[in-house]
């Protein structure tokens, strides 16, 4: 096994990185979720607010990423 983590995209994130989003911004999240945070999400991300178990958040610079765990 190699250690990855998978995930998913939802509808709204693939429209978005897509269509909607600036370029330097599509690529930035798709940089973070294809490297570190499927290498390691725990080193990246932060779990969110007890309110939103089950969710946490991984940054680069001023962009954020919600990620819902499953």
């Amino acid at each position: 096994m190699s250690g990855l983590h998978d995930g998913r995209w939802s509808r709204p994130a693939r429209r978005a990185i897509a269509e909607e989003l600036p370029e330097f911004v599509a690529s930035t999240m798709l940089e973070l979720a294809t490297g570190a945070l499927r290498e390691d999400p725990r080193r990246v991300g932060k779990p969110l607010h007890e309110l939103f178990d089950g969710t946490s958040s991984a940054s680069r610079a001023t962009l954020r990423m919600i990620l819902q765990h499953r």
